[in-house]
């Protein structure tokens, strides 16, 4: 059952005056709300918001009944003392803080910023549309100069538009929660004709939503993927923030002053450093390949992107990262081979982008031709074209720039090689750090581009391993020509192939590579600087020199 303030706040007074109408003590009917609100509020799961409007609606019945002064703040206070000394771990709760915040906006920014005035503004419909639009309006930039920074620190991107659903919402959701209710208690009743007349209004209201938020989603910018901020960067913007309401003074200089100091913060918010000349991240999508490669905000290329332990990765496990990163446009994808623990989290995020479920946009897909996996290279080129992708077809030879980032595809010339076999290997340079990926190569393609390394002098510092630690993958040979100081594994944790495999461990230890396992430490990132690289996972790190 949804529950929001909302709901408690037209339910409790609604009960509250139908009872007070049919003549039933004013005492005993606060009292009765109260206790009936409570109920509810257990009723629903007692989430931060529901037990939030309890309260407070709570403390609005008593106030009512012992003729006392009801200060919003103070009841809003309360409830966050009660919630927080229950359950401290709120602070870091998503919908405790939006709950909070929404509410703290319209309580103590909306009065300073837009500061109650006798206007007057005419009678007839326009003039009750014009007041109605400006309300919203204005409640709309209260609540998100609160919620600005916890939606960007919790969900990396913003709803540009989004100011536009609540001027939708706001003046009918009391009618859609009253319709909705009614056609609850009608249906109680014998038949479905009353149940659905009293649900009608309700029904067109959401069809109105869905409508318009379709119509919204199509805009342009509707998904603003905007990052992470730091907590420094969120708790600075609140600092300026409160300093700006707390200045009582008035003046064109001082406002200009206050508009000034709130675009400083908003920008402050939106602040990004590179972490170094080449961000090179191995995530963590259990049994599957998928690496992101950065150049500080410019550049953004991927290699492969799927998994075959988890589930709906594509939306959960690679956008997540993409948006948290700030990255909005990926220049390219490169799909080593067509197997399902590579591709299908791609899938879903070309589907999203057809859909325009995110504000996600990739330039190009980078395949290679496998008469063995035609059927899903087709699948894959259908989806990229759905979702204005450019496709391009890469070989052996072949080379992708940009500015000092170069990518060299090492894959083997055979197109009858099964598809392990005849993954895309890729080469990666950037001034004297180099990293070769390798997909699922193995057996005859996998002592081709061994000797291509070996004619053409190529070594690396850190070393994809192939298919995922498999026994048979990464031979001594390949070791002894690349010389990497480290490898990554990419596998997934009590995966049914056992990877990686203790041959394979073993093969790397005898010549000190460093490890790194996505399985045991998560994401795994390395980080150029110009000089050294910095291998980072789960808060810890480590130098390669």
């Amino acid at each position: 059952m949804a529950i929001s303030g909302m709901h408690l706040s037209v339910l409790g007074w609604g009960l509250y005056k139908l009872l007070v109408r049919i003549r039933f003590p004013i005492k005993g009917a606060g009292i009765l709300s109260a206790a009936a609100m409570i109920f509810y509020g257990e009723l629903t799961g007692s989430g931060a918001a529901a037990v939030r409007a309890v309260i407070m609606f709570a403390v609005s019945m008593g106030a009512l009944l012992l003729k006392r002064t009801y200060d919003f703040l103070s009841a809003l206070s309360l409830a966050a003392i009660l919630l927080l000394a229950e359950s401290p771990l709120y602070l870091y709760d998503s919908s405790f803080l939006l709950s909070f915040g929404a509410v703290l906006g319209l309580a103590a920014v909306h009065p300073v910023l837009f500061p109650p005035e006798r206007k007057k503004y005419s009678k007839n419909l326009w003039g009750k549309v014009k007041k109605e639009v400006e309300a919203g309006l204005f409640s709309s930039i209260s609540v998100w100069s609160i919620l600005l920074p916890i939606s960007m620190y919790f969900f990396y991107e913003l709803s540009v538009w989004g100011f536009l659903v609540n001027l939708l919402i706001l003046p009918t959701v009391g009618v859609l929660l009253i319709s909705g209710l009614a056609g609850g208690i009608l249906g109680l009743l014998p038949g479905l004709l009353f149940a659905r007349a009293g649900a009608l209004p309700g029904i067109l209201i959401l069809e109105f939503y869905i409508k318009g938020g379709k119509l919204l989603q199509n805009l342009p910018f509707f998904l603003w993927i905007t990052g992470k901020p730091k907590i420094w960067q969120c708790l600075l913007y609140y600092g300026i923030l409160t300093g700006i309401l707390l200045i009582k003074k008035q003046g064109k200089w001082i406002t200009a002053g206050k508009i000034a100091a709130l675009l400083a913060a908003l920008g402050l918010l939106f602040l990004r450093l590179p972490e170094g000349s080449l961000k090179v991240t191995f995530l963590d999508v259990g049994q599957g390949d998928c690496i992101c490669i950065q150049q500080g905000r410019e550049v953004c290329y991927i290699i492969d992107g799927g998994s075959s332990s988890v589930s709906r990765v594509g939306q959960y496990r690679i956008l997540p990262f993409l948006k948290e990163q700030g990255i909005s446009t990926v220049d390219g994808i490169f799909v080593s081979h067509m197997d399902e623990d590579h591709i299908n989290g791609i899938l879903e995020l070309l589907k999203m982008i057809t859909e325009k479920k995110t504000g996600l946009k990739i330039e190009r897909l980078f395949l290679s031709r496998c008469k063995e996996t035609e059927e899903q290279r087709e699948q894959l080129e259908d989806a990229g074209e759905k979702a204005d992708c450019e496709i391009y077809y890469i070989k052996r030879g072949s080379e992708i720039s940009s500015g000092n980032l170069k990518i060299t595809c090492l894959s083997p010339e055979d197109q009858n090689m099964e598809s392990n076999e005849g993954s895309q290997a890729l080469y990666m340079e950037i001034e004297e750090c180099s990293i070769l990926f390798t997909g699922d190569i193995e057996g005859a393609g996998e002592e081709e581009m061994i000797s291509l390394c070996e004619d053409t002098g190529k070594q690396c510092h850190i070393l994809k391993v192939a298919h995922h630690g498999s026994k048979n993958s990464t031979p001594d040979r390949l070791l002894d020509v690349l010389q990497p100081l480290a490898a990554v594994i990419s596998c997934g944790k009590e995966n049914m192939y056992g990877h990686p495999h203790k041959e394979l461990i073993d093969r790397l230890n005898d010549r000190k590579i460093e490890i790194y396992e996505t399985k045991e430490q998560g994401a795994v990132s390395a980080i150029w600087d110009g000089e050294k690289i910095r291998m980072t996972f789960q808060h810890e790190k480590s130098m390669i020199e």
